[in-house]
């Protein structure tokens, strides 16, 4: 992402977050030439040790407008972690002018195979939550959402018919952003 970024412009500030140490040593050998973009290990579920981590303050001006890409991340939260409460902590963060990007995972199509990948995931480390529609356009409270709204992965801004295919709901991932007014 920060290559997008940094081509459109060339002085954008990067902050990558993983859970994992592996992606984490991954990305900092790959940032490691690259003054304005970093990575460090955090959870998620933890806002305040990522918003205020001295990365995070050094890199990003929360003056200024923010984009917050937290794309194929929240089906992963469980709803004991009150996932609407973690975004609402992120929204909250982020100045007027900020975009948030997310996707997640629902059951609203495809239910019988997302709830095979569901019982397939419940043992591992990493168990998926699908949520529906309403739960993910919740996540945008107070946020104006773009053009499409929220819509199947393939649906947002393709670059030709062929990318949407006829069935985008076999994506079973919703997407969309937000920007705060």
């Amino acid at each position: 992402m920060h290559e997008i970024a940094q081509r459109a412009n060339p002085e954008a500030k990067v902050v990558y977050v993983d859970n994992e140490p592996v992606a984490v040593a991954h990305s900092e050998l790959l940032l490691e030439n690259n003054p304005n973009a970093v990575a460090f290990e955090a959870d998620l579920r933890d806002p305040d040790s990522i918003l205020g981590h001295d990365k995070t303050r050094k890199m990003l001006d929360f003056d200024r407008p923010i984009g917050l890409l937290s794309v194929a991340v929240y089906h992963f939260i469980p709803e004991a972690d009150d996932p609407l409460a973690l975004a609402a902590r992120y929204r909250a963060a982020l100045p007027g002018g900020s975009f948030l990007a997310l996707s997640h995972v629902t059951e609203d199509s495809m239910g019988d195979q997302v709830r095979q990948l569901v019982d397939l995931m419940r043992a591992s480390q990493n168990p998926v939550t699908p949520r529906t529609k309403a739960q993910f356009t919740a996540m945008f409270d107070g946020f104006d959402l773009v053009e499409p709204g929220v819509v199947f992965t393939p649906q947002w801004h393709p670059e030709s018919p062929e990318d949407v295919g006829e069935r985008p709901q076999d994506s079973a991932v919703y997407a969309a952003v937000g920007r705060k007014p």
